[in-house]
C-alpha cells in the first residue's frame, strides 16, 4: 500500500502553517494610525492657562478616536486569521476526503478484481481466505489512515490556537504600549501646567 496516499508529508504540513504566521508580519504595518498631535513643553509653556485647558480637552478627544480606531483594527486583525484559519483548515479536510477516496478506490478494485477471480475459481476455501485477507488489509489502512489524520488535525488545531494566542499578545502589547504612552504624555502635560 502506498502510505504517501494516506498521509500528507510533513513538509506540506509545515507549509500551512508558516503561511499562517506569515500574518503575524503585516500586522505592525497596518497599525500606523496617527497618534492624536503632540505639543512640544517649550510651546506648552507658551500658551495661556485657557489655551492649555483647551488643549487637554481636545487632546481627550482626539485620544478616544485614536483608540476606538486603534481597537477596530486590532480585531480586523483577528478576524483576517480566523478567516485564514478556517480556509487552510477547510484545504485539510478536502486534502484528506481526497485520499480517503482514493484508499477506497484503490480497495475497490481490489475487490472487484477479486470477485473475477471467484467466479473462475473452484476452491471456495481459498477464495473466501482472499477476501477475509483483503478485508483485513482494507481495514488496517483505513484505520490507520484515520488514526493519522486524527493527529494531524490535532496538531493543526494546536498550531492555529498558539498562533492566534501569539497575535492576541502581540496586539494587546501594542494597544497597551499606546496606552501607557498617551497617558504618560498627558500627564506630563498636566505637571507642567501645575508648575507654570
Amino acid at each position: 500500500m502506498n502510505t504517501h496516499l494516506i498521509v500528507p508529508s510533513i513538509r506540506e504540513f509545515l507549509i500551512i502553517i508558516v503561511l499562517l504566521t506569515g500574518l503575524i508580519a503585516p500586522t505592525m504595518a497596518q497599525l500606523e494610525i496617527p497618534k492624536p498631535d503632540t505639543v512640544a513643553v517649550e510651546d506648552w509653556q507658551k500658551w495661556t492657562a485657557s489655551e492649555q485647558t483647551k488643549y487637554l480637552d481636545h487632546w481627550e478627544e482626539m485620544t478616544q478616536n485614536y483608540f476606538t480606531e486603534l481597537e477596530s483594527q486590532l480585531q480586523q486583525n483577528l478576524q483576517e486569521l480566523q478567516r485564514a484559519s478556517e480556509n487552510k483548515l477547510n484545504e485539510l479536510i478536502n486534502r484528506k476526503k481526497s485520499m480517503l477516496d482514493s484508499l477506497q478506490q484503490d480497495f475497490g478494485a481490489r475487490f472487484d478484481a477479486l470477485s473475477l477471480q471467484e467466479e473462475q475459481s473452484f476452491y471456495k476455501e481459498k477464495k473466501f481466505r482472499a477476501r477475509d485477507e483483503l478485508q483485513a488489509k482494507y481495514d488496517q489502512a483505513l484505520n490507520e489512515f484515520q488514526e493519522a489524520w486524527a493527529q494531524k488535525e490535532k496538531d493543526m488545531h494546536n498550531q492555529l490556537d498558539e498562533l492566534k494566542d501569539s497575535k492576541t499578545k502581540l496586539l494587546n502589547e501594542i494597544l497597551s504600549s499606546n496606552m501607557m504612552w498617551l497617558e504618560q504624555y498627558r500627564e506630563r502635560l498636566i505637571s507642567t501646567q501645575k508648575h507654570s
